[in-house]
């Protein structure tokens, strides 16, 4: 057997070391071994082939700190991929020397890391060029020129020039185009001046400046493959040059190389590495281009034609993915400080506060949601940053929880423990009672670290049955509740949830918010509902529960801001058949704030923050006020709403707190800690359910940020955390003690009473007695729902009750009761009798839920058309009567006995009969079988069309009526309204449009006479087919049109059916006309984000400099808020602004009324300065579309029949919401007819009025609006 000669020599060179050690003569002069002959490469070398035969020679340090057999180190798996696996320092050294190569290696990191590199960058390399003796650089590797392979790094190039014991330098040198970067780092800089270099490392011309020696890490520019996924590596050796490519891309260069041949070495580095190729071939022999994946290009989700894009979606976010390296850690992280510090980032914040990196990856991978200890200690559920299947899931079990603690106190954790592993995707926890309790489907777990050494040693799955489809809407939390319980929530994924003797609590498709003991007891469902997701919930001091909803309602989509009531049933009206079992106590339940689509995450109210807040700048305007801040996940913000007190609830302000500048960032928590500071958690770019966060880069890896005071305000955070004390329940009230409260004056109080008697159930003759009493009571619809839902749980009212009750509120209450809970089954005949009774009667309420009962019944049709055939069998029903029928015709067409009703109501000699009939069709969902009324709609269409004819008829579509609805549409003498009206009636008006409907729409769309029209052709443009032609002529129309008109096609792109027939080009085309428009800046970042959500994302990348412009415009305004009001409270002259507003400057008159003078288009602001200060009154000029006052905000309504309705609230009462239309026409929408509503996020008022006035008069305005009070 051949001993290879560098063995033999390194054997030599140890042995003269070891001497010179004990007897310390002059060291000999080191004669270098002969080097092989360098053969220049003619043809493909396979290098993999050659350490196959066993034709190279392996070395590890056997003094390092990790050493492992070298034979282990370096071999080959049974995928005939060669792997090094890392345990070592050494490398695999080639038995021959080359020049004039193209060298090719194509490899992919594995997961392990070994001794003190565990939790560094993984890290290998390549050494060319390699000369003398083995092990002299570092005990591990030869004299040499590296192609560095490292995490951030691949392509940087190390000169590695050794000096031997007798003080030979083994030279190698290098010249290169040299700059310097950010921080005074060499980079190759193509075009610099050419630098020598005889040591040191030329950083490859991308590297993030902020490279970490971290494992996992990704700079933001890397073009190495992630981690998992392979990368090729090139390296051109010609002459005395040395080119790097990496996947293609050139990355480093170098001249005048020396040596310029030799040996190869590959190393191992501590890390593990796979090498499915490694070759050398002639120069300009090797043609092979590197195609990347198309997938790691782009995360927006592609156009549904786009075969060959959807798999490449379906590989990078299906079960097909693959962990990212960042993701994958050592379970135990401990950093120093310098390691610890992470790299400022941007961002905004009110006056006195900072906001610093506190943890980073590897710290994290991307973090979702979490708690706090009273150590300070952070629990937070980490996503390894994958889209997998939920069996994927569930058989691989790749989530975990990180503990993350600071334990030097400088607000940086630097130390990160994988706390409980094996969940699937954990979202939440709270710590109670010594154990950690976290939400991950399929329920909440229980974990415990007895031994206190970070690591959870005991699990339980305290209560599961929660259904999860891995998109986000699943369980959440959870929290504990001042009364020790714990509280989560659960998404819309159906649940069968059973105590843990197996006794079944629920079982629906229901999302929720449930509750239960800590010790896995008495779970109780607390409010239902048909809402998508319910993200987060907290408590105030005394016990509500408030919380974030994403997609409340799904048509317009609109997420909320929820006080969630005990027994509440949540409606949403395209689930209604979820909740149809469940008693409910209002159509409509009550909302704290609709938020438009925002994507509201994780929330947490801020219980010091005035604490901690700077004395010249409180949060809250007053003492009662709570801070409740939520994140925004599409928006990067997170946002303080201020909650006032309100009735038996409360009314919420939203105020900007928290803006980040981090590309791919996406807020998904924010937690209070111990000392008063916030942890906000931002989990980064992976997850491609929510089209609207425009994902379109790869995976970005998570942080945590500390908002805290700067540094004046240090003493607040200390004086917090110094009165700290562990969670204690509140006090305990008696049933007597909450039997009184309900005496009280105070809505809140009531109702908190009534909550706590239903909670534990207090069933006595007291309570009956006193819940008797509140049936008359005047109360908001959260104080009656109190009271309905202890009526339905505690009194036992029956039909005997209904017949003596006094008075219509105390009826209509109680029959509401009793209607659903029918606790004598025998009496149920009695309630419907009594509803018949009721049904026309002239109390609203009472009428209302007379209706309900009996619409609501089994034999509704039986019950019903006999009330039909009296009341229209009279020549004049009263008004009653008809509002009566119109409501049974609208909720029961479908039914023979009704249908047949509604026949006899369109041939009825009163002409509000037949309006309530043609209502009532008109408001059914969809297209209607209207064979017993095609008869009766013929004869009134012949007579002549009225708009309430044409909405019907839209429903009915029946081709009969074609030739008449289109000669109206094409009669220019007519109405403009009509013709629209009579085109949607068309049969086939759902497809495309003919050029005279094209026109008629688009002359309406930019008629400035006519907003109500304008809107409806707006809607109408932006949710049918229309031609190449069409779309280009609609979008030359576009950028000019108001904020309206172009807000509507920004909600239709986000609709199935209108983006899937959306193709590139086109989408490129509205991005286009959007750019153009000076209304951009005043659309919401979430509707923008979601339009164009669904298209491949270079189509957002043509509107996103235009719209990031408006954005940072908008910003630099909204710092102009505060310095204008205080000029306006010191300077601002009452008088001169009363003559602005009357000159008409500023156009405010022409749609404010103040006294007798200027138009109610918009609100009166007659007494405004009543109810708003400076500051919001000048925002209200420089942001038209934030409120100005309370229930005057524009709102969008859809309607049950599929149309939507714009307007200003006027009124809300028990019939119906009342609006002023854009025309100014006043409007009653029934409850009924109300499928969804949501503040709009833009005005009538258009945006940049201010423009018009000069600062001083802006001020003087604010000053006059300011007196009017």
């Amino acid at each position: 057997m051949r001993t290879p000669p560098l063995a033999a020599f390194v054997f030599a060179l140890l042995s003269v070391v070891g001497l010179s050690a004990q007897s310390k003569p002059a060291v000999a002069k080191i004669v270098l071994p002969p080097e092989p002959v360098a053969q220049a490469v003619t043809q493909k070398i396979d290098l993999l082939e050659l350490f196959r035969k066993g034709e190279a020679e392996l070395f590890v340090n056997p003094k390092a700190d990790i050493a492992g057999d070298p034979k282990s180190v370096f071999k080959f798996a049974a995928d005939g991929n060669f792997v090094v696996s890392g345990e070592g320092y050494g490398a695999i050294t080639t038995l021959g020397a080359y020049r004039d190569y193209h060298l090719v290696i194509e490899f992919k990191w594995g997961q392990k890391t070994w001794g003190k590199r565990e939790s560094r960058s993984r890290d290998s390399g390549i050494l060319l060029h390699c000369f003398g003796p083995q092990a002299t650089v570092g005990g591990n590797w030869m004299a040499s020129i590296e192609a560095q392979i490292i995490e951030g790094g691949v392509g940087d190039i190390l000169v590695l020039a050794p000096k031997l014991a007798d003080g030979t330098v083994l030279e190698t040198s290098l010249s290169a185009e040299v700059g310097l970067d950010r921080d005074k780092e060499k980079v190759w800089t193509p075009g610099a001046p050419r630098q020598t270099m005889k040591g040191g490392r030329l950083n490859w011309s991308k590297r993030d400046p902020d490279w970490k020696d971290v494992v996992g890490f990704r700079g933001k520019d890397d073009v190495e493959s992630s981690f998992g996924q392979w990368t090729r590596f090139e390296v051109i050796a010609k002459g005395d040059t040395l080119v790097y490519l990496v996947n293609g891309v050139k990355v480093n260069e170098a001249f005048d190389v020396k040596p310029s041949q030799g040996r190869l070495q590959l190393q191992t580095e501590a890390a593990e590495m796979h090498v499915r190729r490694y070759e050398l071939h002639p120069v300009g022999g090797f043609t092979e281009k590197w195609t990347p994946s198309k997938s790691a290009s782009t995360g927006a989700h592609p156009a549904s034609d786009d075969v060959k894009a959807q798999a490449a979606y379906a590989a990078k976010h299906g079960d097909a993915q693959l962990i990212p390296g960042y993701a994958m850690r050592p379970a135990k992280i401990d950093f120093e400080k310098d390691q610890a510090r992470n790299a400022a980032l941007p961002y905004k914040l009110p006056v006195g506060f900072e906001m610093i990196v506190a943890a980073a990856s590897p710290m994290v991978a991307n973090p979702t949601m979490g708690c706090v200890d009273d150590r300070g200690r952070l629990f937070v559920g980490d996503s390894v940053g994958v889209n997998w299947s939920t069996k994927k899931f569930e058989s691989e079990t790749p989530g975990r929880v990180v503990m993350l603690e600071d334990r030097d106190g400088d607000g940086v954790f630097d130390r990160s423990v994988v706390f409980a592993d094996k969940l699937t995707v954990p979202k939440g926890g709270c710590w109670a009672n010594g154990s950690l309790y976290v939400a991950s489907p399929p329920g909440i777990w229980k974990f415990t670290d007895a031994d206190d050494d970070g690591v959870a040693e005991k699990r339980e799955l305290v209560v599961g049955g929660f259904e999860w489809t891995a998109n986000g809407a699943d369980c959440h939390g959870p929290r504990l509740h001042p009364d020790g319980r714990l509280y989560w929530t659960h998404g819309r994924k159906g649940h069968t949830v059973k105590q843990k003797d197996g006794t079944l609590v629920h079982a629906g498709l229901n999302s929720g918010v449930w509750s239960m003991k800590t010790d896995g007891t008495d779970i109780r469902w607390h409010a239902l509902g048909c809402a998508d997701n319910p993200a987060s919930i907290d408590f105030t001091p005394t016990g509500e529960v408030v919380g974030t909803v994403d997609l409340y309602f799904g048509s317009p989509r609109v997420d909320t801001l929820m006080h969630w009531q005990l027994g509440g049933v949540y409606e949403r009206p395209d689930f209604l058949r979820i909740i149809a079992d469940l008693p409910r106590t209002h159509e409509r339940m009550p909302i704290i704030k609709e938020l438009g689509h925002v994507v509201p995450s994780g929330c947490s109210f801020w219980k010091h923050g005035d604490r901690v807040a700077p004395a010249d700048h409180p949060l809250s305007s007053g003492p009662d006020s709570l801070n409740l801040l939520v994140a925004f996940y599409n928006s990067k913000k997170i946002v303080r709403f201020e909650l006032k007190p309100e009735g038996a609830t409360y009314q919420a302000t939203e105020h900007e707190f928290l803006t980040v500048d981090r590309k791919g960032a996406h807020l998904s928590d924010v937690i209070e800690a111990p000392d008063g500071s916030l942890l906000v958690v931002d989990t980064g770019t992976w997850y491609s359910h929510c089209p609207s966060s425009l994902q379109g880069v790869a995976n970005v890896p998570g942080a945590i940020y500390r908002v805290r005071r700067t540094a004046e305000g240090k003493a607040a955070h200390a004086a917090v955390a110094k009165a700290h004390r562990p969670y204690a329940p509140a006090p305990v009230k008696t049933d007597a003690e909450l039997l009184a409260q309900l005496a009280s004056a105070d809505q809140a109080v009531v109702r908190r009473g009534l909550e706590g008697l239903t909670f534990r159930e207090a069933k006595s003759p007291a309570v009956t007695e006193a819940i008797r009493g509140l049936l008359s009571r005047e109360a908001d619809l959260v104080l009656e729902h109190a009271i309905l839902t202890a009526g339905m749980r505690l009194a036992g009212f029956t039909a005997v009750d209904l017949a003596t009750v006094k008075g219509p509120v105390a009826q209509a209450r109680l029959l509401r009761i009793v209607s659903q809970t029918r606790v004598k089954e025998s009496d149920y005949a009695d309630v419907l009798k009594f509803a018949v009774a009721q049904a026309d009667s002239a109390d609203a309420a009472l009428a209302k839920n007379a209706y309900l009962a009996l619409s609501k019944a089994a034999d509704a049709d039986q019950v019903i058309a006999p009330l039909f055939a009296r009341w229209l069998a009279q020549p004049a029903p009263s008004a009653t009567q008809v509002a009566a029928l119109g409501k049974f015709a609208t909720a029961l067409a479908g039914q023979p006995g009704v249908a047949q009703g509604i026949a006899r109501m369109l041939a009825h000699e009163k002409v509000a009969v037949r309006q309530a009939a043609l209502r009532a069709i008109a408001a059914q969902p969809g297209k209607v079988n209207a064979q017993d009324w095609l008869a009766s709609l013929e004869a009134q269409l012949a007579q002549g069309a009225s708009p309430l004819l044409l909405d019907a008829l839209a429903h009915v579509k029946d081709k009969r009526f074609d030739a008449s609805l289109n000669a109206l549409a094409a009669d220019t003498t007519k109405p403009s309204s009509l013709r629209l009206k009579a085109l949607l009636a068309l049969s086939s008006s759902g497809e495309d449009l003919s050029d005279a409907a094209f026109k008629l729409l688009t002359d309406l769309f930019v008629d400035p006479a006519s907003p109500g029209l304008r809107m409806d052709a707006a809607a109408r443009l932006a949710n049918t087919k229309l031609t190449v032609a069409q779309w280009d002529a609609y979008l030359a129309l576009l950028p000019n049109a108001g904020p309206l008109e172009q807000n509507e096609l920004l909600v239709a792109l986000a609709v199935p059916q209108n983006y899937k027939r959306i193709s590139k080009d086109t989408g490129r085309k509205i991005a286009v006309a959007l750019s153009k428009s000076a209304m951009l800046g005043t659309f919401r970042q979430d509707l923008v984000r979601k339009a164009f959500g669904f298209l491949p994302r270079e189509v957002y990348e043509v509107l996103e400099p235009s719209f990031d412009a408006a954005l940072a415009a908008n910003d630099a305004k909204r710092e102009r808020l505060g310095p204008l009001a205080q000029i306006a409270v010191k300077q601002g002259d009452p008088v001169a602004g009363r003559a602005v507003y009357e000159s008409g400057k500023g156009a405010c008159i022409a749609c404010h009324k103040i006294g007798a003078k200027g138009n109610e288009i918009g609100p009166n602001l007659t007494k405004i300065g009543g109810i708003r200060a400076e500051r919001e009154l000048v925002e209200s000029i420089l942001f038209p579309s934030y409120n100005i006052a309370r229930d005057y905000d524009l709102n969008s309504f859809q309607l049950t029949d599929g149309t939507s309705v714009l307007g200003l609230i006027q009124a809300r009462s028990a019939e119906g919401v009342t609006i002023k239309e854009a025309s100014g026409q006043s409007r009653l929408l029934t409850n009924e007819s109300i499928a969804s509503s949501t503040q709009l996020t833009t005005s009538l008022m258009p945006a940049g009025l201010d423009g018009m006035l000069s600062e001083k008069e802006l001020v003087d305005l604010v000053a006059y609006l300011r007196s009017l009070r």
